[in-house]
């Protein structure tokens, strides 16, 4: 049992969760048009093939490896499709941003990654349904309270690839809507020019953009939602049965998660 401390099975797990996080990443920057510089001198294209190999055969080919029942093997093959299928869905939605909904929505791309991660494990360990399920849900707040922290450091940077990329992240519609609420259209139209200037890597207007983000309460908001997603882990660690050492370890990494560094770079 690995949450146990038994770590039969866990290093080839890893490898499937890992080869699985690499092709997301990877088709993350591909759609975010924010490739690696290794990358320029070869075809998107490339990057894209890379990506799918990462994220349909080698984990699947992985998983053949681990000598499991032949039931237990089907069950994992079936959960990394499904879970595959939700994180597409999430970062679809990604894509097309428009309300705080819709942001709230592509999140999925980052919460159902962690929440695949670990119910894969929670599965392969032999646990029931429901706690497969309650791990679920601790990997899917996590994944979201990371992802809502990077998007707001993102921002927050000078050199922001989202701004750059013209991505809407959950910060970035937060404050637009908040602009509408308070000050109009006009103001919108105003702010979202600022944020093409900073984008542009216009140093002024990112300054600007920079104490808009402070002043009207987005990296209050982002924390606040950040602490509600830690604690929902925190209690799902509770409903999943965890036991130490596993606790104490996944407990630290929510916990570190909590805390937004507006200063902290961003992370992919």
């Amino acid at each position: 049992d690995p949450w146990a401390g038994d770590d039969f099975g866990a290093t080839p797990l890893a490898l499937v969760t890992a080869l699985r996080e690499g092709g997301s990443d990877l088709l993350d920057h591909v759609a975010d048009r924010v490739l690696a510089a290794h990358w320029d001198s070869l075809p998107t294209a490339a990057a894209t093939l890379a990506a799918t190999g990462f994220i349909g055969c080698l984990p699947h080919l992985a998983i053949a490896e681990l000598g499991l029942p032949p039931g237990l093997q089907a069950a994992l093959h079936v959960q990394l499709a499904e879970g595959l299928a939700r994180i597409g869905a999430g970062q679809q939605r990604d894509f097309s941003v428009v309300t705080l909904a819709d942001a709230t929505e592509a999140l999925k791309k980052t919460g159902e990654r962690y929440g695949l991660y670990a119910s894969l494990a929670a599965r392969f360990s032999g646990e029931s349904a429901d706690i497969v399920e309650a791990w679920q849900d601790v990997g899917w707040h996590l994944g979201a309270s990371r992802q809502l922290a990077s998007d707001c450091a993102d921002v927050l940077s000078p050199q922001s690839r989202d701004l750059r990329s013209k991505v809407r992240t959950w910060p970035i519609v937060w404050l637009l809507e908040r602009v509408r609420e308070q000050d109009g259209d006009t103001a919108v139209r105003a702010a979202q020019e600022l944020m093409q200037a900073a984008g542009r890597d216009d140093a002024g207007a990112h300054a600007v953009l920079r104490s808009m983000l402070i002043e009207r309460g987005v990296v209050r908001r982002v924390a606040w939602e950040v602490e509600i997603h830690c604690r929902q882990a925190l209690a799902g660690l509770r409903a999943a049965g965890a036991r130490d050492p596993a606790l104490g370890l996944i407990e630290q990494v929510i916990l570190r998660g909590a805390v937004l560094d507006a200063s902290a770079p961003a992370s992919s």
